[in-house]
């Protein structure tokens, strides 16, 4: 699996392993600590710094660096991580942590409650998910070395799920280092207390582990007697995401007319290469993999492939042929083809599309700046709560600032009773398909390859960790 053959642009990220690493489950292993596998993700990361972006490959290396108080078990249930316990006054409004003790960070400090409330207090004010859950936060302080309260304005349904949240997550810094960073600026010191220790940039040479392969490398994989083949499920829903702050997506009529026009399927087919095993036609907003927030709703508004409608809207759009800007990367191979693809079906209705290529470093910073484009190509990973998805909030770019979607997602975020907050999720996608903030287009599943020498990686998920893995020699 040399680098050069299969993964061309990937950026390769060699990670040294803590003393700290679990012990083999297995009596037949000797239990080997320290150490690096060579993992290749494709793309360079726009941050390390886990509250600063929704970028899915930062996701995948901080969460190898930093930790929080709560992560999510197999079943996307949070779990304590650095947390030890925690307890809910009987109002509902006062949430106790008892931190675990004797936890260390890298640099041998440490953890503590201060630290704590010095990192939460950062990423509330920064991350998509610590936005929506500190907008429910009275207070945050330290009761004393190992105990942090959390009080609210209000009860909440987010709370848990929102610090378990492995995306854009409540990481936990040295208080020094939280306080040193402002939100605004990304932290370029990497302190946590994750098992490994650094993300070494450019690696030359073979690799143990590597994601978001082309999915035309699958039928040669399967081949090699030498290499696992995991296809990865959920992997990313794949989607437009229309500028709504400013521009001629500000336009109603014209994102509907974009959404009556497509037609998925063939899109999907050959982004997927014509594999039926890497793509799935749905409208759900969750994939089928999170099963409490799946919906099986009908008489929605996709996939319609609908060129009368489509142009019908286009004239009471007002829309006259202007340039459409439509930012793409090729360094994801499915996210070009199918913007590509996207384009043809539009012009062909009446649209005019500026399709704009760009690296996706690029791409990420320039779709923070209204200024810069009209819509952007990118793929919606799992949500594991309705108040999480970052295309329905006003402050991830696209900015969905629509008064009915925003109030339902404020309602989503206070209604703790299970099925009163699915029948506002099943609002909520009635809504997102008559308003369309992004345009979703169907399930793609991704394609990952790792040597038979890596042990105990977990194929069933489709986060990326590392914690008990080794590599039998």
């Amino acid at each position: 699996m040399a680098r050069s053959g299969l993964l061309r642009r990937l950026f390769t990220a060699s990670m040294a392993v803590l003393f700290g690493l679990a012990a083999l489950t297995t009596a037949a292993h000797a239990q080997t600590k320290g150490g690096v596998i060579r993992v290749g993700n494709l793309g360079e990361p726009p941050a390390l710094d886990a509250h600063w972006t929704t970028a899915s490959i930062t996701e995948t290396l901080t969460n190898h660096i930093y930790e929080g108080l709560f992560s999510l078990d197999s079943s996307n249930r949070p779990i304590p991580m650095l947390a030890e316990s925690h307890t809910v006054s009987k109002d509902g409004l006062v949430y106790t942590f008892k931190l675990r003790q004797g936890v260390k960070f890298h640099n041998g400090k440490e953890m503590t409650s201060e630290d704590v409330v010095a990192s939460l207090s950062r990423w509330g004010k920064q991350s998509i998910y610590g936005k929506a859950l500190f907008a429910q936060v009275s207070d945050l302080k330290a009761v004393d070395k190992s105990t942090v309260e959390l009080r609210l304005k209000e009860k909440s349904a987010i709370v848990l799920i929102s610090l378990a949240v492995p995306n854009n997550f409540g990481a936990i810094y040295p208080k020094e280092i939280a306080e040193k960073f402002p939100p605004e600026q990304k932290a370029t010191e990497y302190i946590g207390t994750g098992p490994f220790t650094r993300v070494a940039q450019v690696e030359t040479g073979e690799l143990e582990f590597a994601d978001d392969l082309n999915l035309d490398a699958y039928d040669r994989l399967k081949k090699n007697s030498n290499v696992k083949t995991i296809v990865s499920k959920p992997y990313y829903w794949l989607v437009a995401v229309f500028n709504k702050k400013e521009g001629l997506m500000t336009n109603q009529k014209l994102r509907q007319a974009w959404q009556a026009a497509i037609d998925i399927e063939p899109i999907m087919k050959n982004v997927a290469g014509g594999k039926s095993e890497f793509y799935r036609m749905d409208s759900s907003l969750a994939p089928v993999e999170i099963s409490s927030w799946h919906t099986k709703l009908t008489g929605l508004p996709w996939n319609e492939h609908n060129r009368d409608k489509a142009k019908r809207l286009l004239q009471e759009s007002g829309y006259k042929k202007e340039p459409i800007r439509f930012m793409t990367t090729q360094e994801y191979k499915w996210m070009y083809d199918f913007a590509l693809l996207t384009k043809q079906q539009l012009e062909d209705v009446g649209f005019n599309i500026d399709l704009q290529v760009v690296d996706w470093a690029t791409l990420v910073k320039r779709r923070n700046n209204s200024k810069e484009y009209d819509v952007f190509t990118t793929g919606i990973g799992a949500a594991y709560d309705p108040t999480h998805h970052v295309y329905l909030t006003a402050n991830w770019p696209g900015w969905t600032t629509d008064e009915d979607i925003q109030r339902i997602q404020s309602e989503l975020a206070r209604e703790t009773d299970p099925k009163k907050r699915m029948a506002l999720w099943e609002q909520q996608t009635r809504q997102f398909y008559e308003k369309v903030p992004v345009i979703r287009y169907g399930d793609l599943f991704g394609l990952r390859a790792m040597r038979n020498t890596v042990k105990g990686f977990n194929e069933k998920t489709e986060r990326i960790r590392f914690y008990n893995v080794w590599l039998e020699k």
